[in-house]
């Protein structure tokens, strides 16, 4: 169990060595002349690319392998960074988008997949949220490195920012190869739920579709639909504050400094998910970390400067623990055959999402002032937050909701 944690913690720190990950907006606006509603654009085409290709990649990913889906994921990041580095039309820019949400969409679902269904052979499944919580810890602490130092080689040269991107992300590829994916019969013996159909090919497609049409699938429908909504507005808010601090008058590099703190904070986030979780229960925490988000978010209408600060920090800590808390419920009840492929139908209704909360933020930037774009945001996110305790709080959380597990 210690190598698969090494291989996978390295996989996931290199990976998101992603240098321009906490100025990317900023270079768009200064280095290539955009304004917010086309920035707005951008996002929509990186998500449609998510969106468009979420369910076929987390099939391919169930019938190839995990590890086909993933390596092919890291790929096209790859290419999509260089591209920064040659091109500079808008529409150009719109396809390298696009490609990044191509790849991403690859990777989404199919590296916690493979995952838990090795955990899950060594009788560790137990471990997946430990596991999970300290990887996207530390890969936390692999964007806050990246955020620092890409905010300080942008002054030397921003194709040197994307140019070492690529170089990380190659070389994520090399450790995510040496992790063992297990055959198709391996995987079915390891989930009770699919020996009923063993004896004959899947169809991935049906076996997928089977499952959200029983009682339970539904429930996990319902559950990727609420947390869609109500995580794209955080993740929104958090991707604009480039802007917003731009806004304030802070320069490149300091706006770099500030999400590299940020970065700290969600791995740091991720660390305490679990213990949170152990000493008072996965629903309390979620429900506790929702609604927090969200009021700390509508405040932001009294329009002071230091507030936008606070709130920052609200949403790099709150929304990634309740993130990873619900993440580790859904795989605990979904069935390994189909489990990318599951995911994947979440992270297409999540990209859905977030590609309106894109532009709903970047028109509102452009036509209206900041304290009423971000309290819209707040409102929007309470809305959602309230909606889903409400919806939810009827399902079965089994020992995922006893502090005593």
């Amino acid at each position: 169990m210690k190598s698969l944690v090494f291989k996978y913690n390295s996989y996931y720190f290199l990976s998101n060595l992603v240098f321009q990950k906490g100025i990317f907006m900023l270079f768009l606006t200064t280095q290539r002349g955009l304004d917010n509603s086309e920035i707005a654009i951008l996002q929509m085409s990186l998500l449609g690319g998510m969106f468009l290709s979420e369910v076929p990649t987390g099939i391919l990913g169930d019938r190839f392998g995990r590890k086909f889906s993933v390596v092919t994921g890291l790929t096209l990041l790859t290419l999509s960074s260089l591209g920064f580095i040659m091109f500079e039309h808008f529409w150009v820019l719109a396809v390298l988008f696009f490609l990044e949400g191509l790849g991403m969409s690859f990777i989404s679902g199919s590296d916690q997949s493979l995952l838990y269904d090795n955990l899950k052979k060594m009788d560790e499944e137990e471990q997946f949220l430990k596991t999970m919580s300290n990887s996207l810890g530390l890969s936390y602490i692999s964007l806050a490195i990246a955020s620092i130092v890409g905010g300080a080689i942008q002054e030397v040269s921003w194709n040197l920012v994307y140019g070492l991107s690529s170089i990380a992300i190659l070389g994520s590829i090399i450790f995510f190869l040496s992790i063992k994916e297990l055959s198709i019969t391996e995987t079915e013996s390891i989930d009770t739920l699919t020996k009923k159909v063993i004896s004959q090919k899947k169809n991935i497609i049906s076996e997928t579709s089977q499952y959200f049409k029983s009682y339970e699938g539904r429930k996990i429908l319902l559950v990727f639909i609420l947390l869609g909504a109500f995580e794209a507005t955080c993740m929104s808010y958090f991707m604009f504050s480039q802007q917003f601090f731009h806004m304030l008058g802070l320069n490149v590099f300091v706006i770099s400094l500030v999400f590299m703190g940020g970065r700290l904070f969600s791995g740091f986030s991720y660390f305490i998910a679990p213990k949170l979780a152990n000493k008072f229960s996965s629903r309390k925490v979620i429900v506790s970390t929702m609604l927090g988000t969200s009021l700390v978010l509508v405040l932001n209408i009294f329009d002071l400067s230091f507030y936008y600060y606070i709130s920052f920090v609200a949403i790099v800590i709150f929304p990634y623990i309740s993130n990873v808390l619900n993440v580790n419920f859904i795989h605990s009840k979904i069935p390994s055959l189909t489990r990318a492929s599951i995911m994947s139908v979440g992270s297409m209704i999540g990209s859905v999402s977030l590609g309106l909360s894109y532009l709903m933020i970047g028109f509102l930037l452009d036509v209206t002032s900041l304290n009423i774009t971000t309290a819209s945001i707040g409102l929007i996110n309470l809305a959602t937050a309230l909606l889903y305790i409400y919806k939810t709080k009827r399902m079965d959380w089994g020992q995922i909701n006893d502090k005593a597990a």
